[in-house]
């Protein structure tokens, strides 16, 4: 009895051993996803930065909510102080719509996104 005990407690501390590495591997693989998400999200967010004074009307396209109509009347339009006098200037284009695209306007060229701070 004492020698099926023993084998009873070796499996069982394989498995537990097993089962222990498994979890280290998941959470390894989980931290993995969590970071290339974050990074995936950081690039996405710094990348496509669109300043309408420039931009051809192919890449005015890639903004939410401006279709080829909408280009064609920003590049007739411009040249446009900031995101206020863009929304008031361009047709099609309100409080809504802005803040859509809002995140990836930058009409002084820095590399920045231009957002009004909170008046």
């Amino acid at each position: 009895m004492s020698e099926a005990f023993d084998k009873m407690m070796q499996e069982r501390k394989l498995r537990s051993e097993s089962e222990a590495r498994t979890q280290r591997l998941l959470m390894i693989a989980g931290g993995i996803v969590l970071v290339v998400a974050v990074v995936i999200l950081f690039l996405r967010d710094r990348e496509g930065l669109i300043n309408p004074n420039t931009a051809s009307a192919k890449d005015l396209i890639t903004l939410p909510e401006i279709g080829p109509e909408t280009a064609t009347k920003i590049l007739k339009l411009r040249p446009f102080k900031d995101s206020a006098d863009f929304e008031k200037r361009v047709p099609g284009i309100g409080p809504k719509s802005l803040a859509k695209m809002q995140s990836r306007l930058d009409f002084d060229g820095d590399g920045k996104a231009d957002i009004p701070a909170e008046q």
